[in-house]
């Protein structure tokens, strides 16, 4: 499904467009979203597939870029199937918060979202202290350290893989430096997409998450201005109008 972005920029007197191609959206509330607990696929097909414990979908202080999201507590959900999915040029971004900045067991981290169970397999994680981080499994880091986080508050988290580079973003800013590899991450593990887990049931995520999002891009297209951090919805032929009259009031008010 193509989709297109609108940029908007401080002090900018032109839109910049980013034309990518969408191929999963977990929303994780809003109707439809959420069956008994198990979060679906909006743009595809990749329903996540079980559940341990009841996530459960919330209102309280949504994330910015929805009104429902999906609260864990030691619940989780698996079976999610990126079998299909680019293994470069693509970028995988999700909305995240916690209040527990030191969660995690084992070896300290705190799964947020993990895409197999094989080596290569791009997770994102809230280690034991307290800083959010990305890489393959039993590969790399992405993005060295990460970055601390902050306890309440909503934040972005993606990863973009371009031309065989891989950077970790927060807030749609780069963290650390990128991480070149020969190997490729890996999605071929059917069925094998985990949230809020480890694969096992083990390193269960507590907090918020929303809007888990997973999109390719040509090589002249710009992914980082097409996060939900960055993207501002294209606007409505009405609202269009509405910006031509209002600047044609101001041209006739400085003639």
């Amino acid at each position: 499904m193509k989709k297109l972005f609108l940029l908007l920029t401080a002090g900018a007197t032109t839109m910049t467009q980013a034309a990518i191609t969408e191929t999963h959206l977990y929303e994780l509330g809003e109707t439809g979203t959420l069956e008994s607990g198990i979060p679906q696929d909006s743009v595809g097909s990749s329903h996540f597939t079980g559940r341990g414990g009841s996530p459960t979908a919330n209102t309280t202080n949504p994330s910015p870029v929805s009104g429902t999201y999906t609260s864990f507590d030691a619940d989780f959900n698996w079976g999610a199937d990126f079998s299909g999915f680019a293994t470069d040029n693509f970028a995988v971004e999700l909305w995240v918060r916690t209040s527990n900045l030191t969660q995690g067991a084992g070896t300290n981290i705190a799964e947020v979202f993990r895409t197999g169970t094989l080596t290569g397999a791009l997770e994102f994680y809230l280690r034991n202290d307290g800083n959010w981080m990305a890489g393959y499994q039993n590969v790399s880091f992405i993005g060295g350290g990460g970055a601390a986080a902050v306890a309440n508050e909503w934040v972005n988290l993606a990863v973009i893989r371009d031309d065989g580079v891989s950077a970790f973003y927060i807030d749609g800013q780069p963290i650390g430096s990128p991480v070149a590899q020969d190997k490729a991450p890996v999605f071929d593990q059917a069925n094998n997409g985990h949230l809020a887990v480890a694969s096992g049931g083990v390193n269960p995520f507590t907090g918020d998450i929303d809007n888990i999002r997973m999109f390719t891009f040509e090589a002249d297209d710009d992914p980082v201005a097409a996060l939900t951090v960055n993207a501002v919805p294209e606007p409505s032929t009405t609202a269009l109008l509405g910006l031509g009259g209002l600047a044609l009031i101001l041209r006739r008010r400085k003639g």
